[in-house]
């Protein structure tokens, strides 16, 4: 089901804010150890994880973590660089969606054994992944809502590009850094996981905010609008952002911070009238 849509002005910030010193923290995960960063109150009951894009590190968020210590948004911030890329690019198995589903668990654990609200934001290919993870978690009822921006989301869209492609020719495959041959691995390889996750829309009890440029050319808001259609008034909100691109996080991120902090608003409400 459909409901009005809201349109987003730049929020871009003119100064950085000031940051806590992020805290670089080694979690156990399957046979590797995995680096993540946390910033904000250790004892706070709200978690942000959030899931970069591909190619991508936790840094992209950055913009948004300013953005998110100078509002009154009262959660703590996890993030990390997914197996394969940055920190953690030593991971053999980065380009696994399962190994990346177990590394994402085993650093959210020590929180959802304290019944902590998780909030999972994902970007871009994060998105389909933030998914994945509300699936992973389900049994618990583990994630307590989704923020979704210009995200890889429609099954039925073609979501690689020629260069992807290109990528993993065997002869190219060979020159591509593993960064970027991973990143063609796994946007060659979403529509699968995709089209496998695609019921998990129709038992979602939990709120949904969906953020998208309206001229994002590398994955179009058409990818939001089918899961807007998938779901009830009362779960789902649509922000389009007129102006737009794909990088959200970095050209609107007071915008993806307010969202965050309205998702968190809409999770109380969620708990007091649906549950």
């Amino acid at each position: 089901m459909n409901q009005p849509i809201e349109s987003a002005p730049n929020h871009s910030k003119s100064k950085a804010a000031l940051l806590p010193t992020p805290v670089l923290s080694a979690e156990r995960a399957g046979r590797a150890r995995i680096h993540s960063l946390t910033l904000g109150n250790p004892a706070a009951n709200r978690i942000a994880f959030l899931i970069h894009g591909t190619p991508g590190e936790a840094s992209d968020w950055q913009p948004v973590w300013e953005a998110v210590s100078e509002s009154e948004n009262e959660c703590r911030i996890i993030s990390l660089d997914r197996p394969g890329f940055g920190l953690n690019g030593s991971w053999s198995a980065g380009e696994s969606w399962d190994e990346q589903m177990s590394c994402f668990e085993d650093i959210l654990l020590p929180d959802l054994k304290k019944g902590r609200e998780l909030l999972v934001v994902g970007h871009s290919y994060g998105a389909a992944l933030a998914l994945g993870l509300a699936e992973r978690l389900a049994p618990g009822g583990g994630v307590s809502g989704l923020v979704l921006v210009s995200g890889v989301l429609n099954p039925a869209e073609r979501q690689s590009r020629w260069y992807h492609r290109l990528a993993l020719l065997p002869l190219v495959s060979q020159l591509v850094p593993k960064r970027y041959l991973q990143s063609a691995k796994e946007m060659t390889t979403v529509r699968r996981n995709l089209s496998r996750l695609d019921g998990v829309w129709d038992r979602v009890e939990f709120p949904v905010t969906l953020i998208h440029g309206e001229k994002d050319t590398l994955i179009p808001s058409s990818n939001s609008k089918y899961i807007n259609d998938r779901l009830a008034d009362h779960q789902v909100k649509l922000v389009k952002v007129p102006a737009g691109g794909h990088d959200l996080p970095q050209a609107y991120p007071a915008l993806v911070s307010d969202q965050i902090e309205s998702t968190f608003k809409r999770i109380s409400e969620w708990k007091g009238n649906f549950q």
